[in-house]
């Protein structure tokens, strides 16, 4: 065999065979093109029929003398842009319909193999060979019978087994399998399939999928107090734990919130706050409002003490971080993950992602605590950040940012005092990563 490959990427390559043959006739001689799928303007699809019809069925036009229908083959394209890759092949005949696809368990990325499909013309004796990048298996079903699958046996049971004691990947597999899986009930005709796909996919090019890094949030509310609720923020074991460590501060008097305010036990941007509760307030609304200063003080605490990980019992690691042990617990559930050492003994850990979180949850809550509109400089002291980086925090979470300059008095010495307010803005825009910028919001 001869193969000979032009060099330019747009042409064919060729290669000739000869037969054997004691006669030196170019007849005897068969040449084969091959195209790559890049050249193609349409590439062919393989069917593979497990069960196969009958012969007379896989003709354009009827046969004579026969009483079988030519089978008809129809392909369903993904309307999704980013599943415009995907197909569904209905084939049909007089008694049985099939189905084929390329996604879910037929996915064609599953297949390593690369399939050329080969046509020989007689007229100029050259076989024409093409790519084709999939094989569909074409699962056939009897017209007018319902098939019955029992889910509690097979399926069922894997699917149980999986979401118990499966790792993450299997799960993750598991979950796309199920997301992409059409049942023979659904897939009757092409017109149900069709349906069966706008329902599948509809809405996945405009919705984001719900952001870890932040606290719970409603993107669609139209007040600021529901976009975040304070409520859904605080985890509801805590309030029992909070509401207790407000009655022992025993506040009766404007002199006890005032010595809080005065206290060096406080963050510097949540001290000033307690000097603003009224103390002729509902009891229940102070001491709510006393509770979320409360949990607030306790992640900035978190913040600053805790390291990259730390190892312990829940009661040692509360007594490192000088916060109360069922807190403690709360705080290490949402901002760390955590690794068995012994039977009592864990080792926490604070990635990036999870540092992120706490620093949005602590902004969310002073912006609670602000009235949703927050002077963002007691929090540079607090977090020990720079002005720039807390800006693109602030961003983040769906704020608008604002500058106030203040002139010092001629003659007077001061500088020039720059502070910066953030106002959240309903319904939530959050921005999206500049990928030029080096990992920087857009602002």
């Amino acid at each position: 065999a001869k193969f000979n490959k032009k060099e330019h990427p747009d042409t064919t390559s060729t290669m000739k065979r000869k037969r054997k043959s004691s006669s030196s006739n170019n007849k005897n001689e068969i040449e084969i093109d091959y195209e790559p799928t890049n050249n193609l303007t349409a590439v062919p699809y393989l069917l593979n029929f497990t069960t196969s019809p009958h012969p007379d069925s896989l003709v354009i036009d009827k046969l004579e003398n026969s009483d079988v229908d030519p089978i008809q083959i129809d392909c369903l394209v993904n309307t999704n842009k980013r599943r415009e890759h995907q197909r569904v092949i209905l084939a049909e005949t007089d008694k049985i319909e099939y189905v084929g696809t390329n996604f879910g368990d037929d996915s064609s990325k599953l297949n390593l193999s690369k399939f050329i499909v080969g046509v020989y013309d007689k007229n100029t004796n050259k076989v024409r060979l093409v790519e084709s990048p999939h094989i569909f298996k074409m699962k056939p079903k009897i017209k007018g019978v319902e098939e019955y699958i029992d889910e509690e046996q097979g399926g069922q049971s894997y699917i149980d087994l999986i979401q118990s004691f499966g790792g993450k990947k299997q799960k993750s597999r598991l979950k796309s399998a199920l997301g992409n899986r059409i049942t023979d009930q659904e897939v009757k005709t092409k017109v149900q399939i069709e349906q069966l796909l706008k329902e599948k996919f509809k809405g996945q090019e405009d919705t984001n999928p719900p952001r870890k890094d932040l606290p719970p949030y409603d993107q669609n509310a139209t007040t600021c107090s529901k976009a975040y609720n304070i409520k859904k923020i605080i985890p509801n074991l805590l309030w029992p734990e909070l509401l207790t460590q407000v009655l022992e501060l025993n506040i009766k008097t404007k002199s006890d919130l005032d010595a809080l305010t005065l206290s060096d036990e406080y963050p510097e941007s949540v001290s000033p706050l307690f000097s603003e509760i009224s103390i002729k307030a509902d009891e229940n609304k102070k001491n709510k409002m006393i509770s979320v200063l409360l949990f607030q003080s306790y992640l900035i605490r978190f913040y600053k003490t805790f390291k990259n990980n730390m190892r312990g019992t829940i009661g040692y690691i509360s007594s490192r971080l000088n916060i109360p042990k069922n807190i403690t617990f709360n705080l290490l559930k949402l901002f760390t993950y955590r690794m068995e050492i012994s039977e009592r003994n864990f080792k926490y850990t604070m990635d990036k992602t999870n540092k992120v979180k706490l620093i949005n949850y602590i902004i969310v809550v002073a912006l609670v605590l602000s009235g949703y509109i927050l002077d963002l400089t007691p929090l540079v002291a607090d977090l020990s950040m720079n002005v720039e980086k807390i800006l693109i925090f602030a961003r983040s979470i769906g704020c608008q940012i604002s500058k106030k300059t203040k002139k010092p008095k001629k003659n007077s010495g001061d500088l020039v005092e720059v502070r910066y307010f953030a106002k959240l803005l309903v319904p939530l825009e959050f921005p999206e990563f500049n990928k030029k910028s080096s990992g920087r919001r857009d602002k």
